[in-house]
């Protein structure tokens, strides 16, 4: 059995912006990166879970996909 990954783009705003959806965000990674290097799908998220010393907790956001 394969199993295939799928990568995923968590977006978190800065503050000051307003919500966004993931097809403005795509147009405006199109004017700056090539097409096969944007991600399919991208979830804006209000807040990344982050450790004590600041790292993302990627395990956190995959749980969350399930």
């Amino acid at each position: 059995m394969v199993v295939l990954e799928v990568p995923i783009a968590f977006v978190e705003l800065e503050e000051g912006y307003e919500e966004t959806t993931q097809a403005f965000i795509k147009s405006q990674l199109k004017e700056r990166l090539a097409a096969f290097k944007i991600h399919k799908t991208i979830t804006v998220v209000e807040s990344l879970p982050k450790t004590a010393t600041g790292k993302v907790l990627k395990r956190v956001l995959k749980q969350g996909l399930h």
